[in-house]
């Protein structure tokens, strides 16, 4: 049940876009310091 959730979220494309800018927002951070 929370394997079926967590796979369909995953494979959300709203949710790939989300994970990509976090991803960014968290790279930028890291050399902003």
């Amino acid at each position: 049940m929370e394997h079926d959730l967590a796979t369909r979220i995953a494979s959300h494309p709203k949710y790939q876009e989300l994970k990509a800018k976090r991803t960014r927002f968290g790279w930028w951070l890291t050399l902003a310091m």
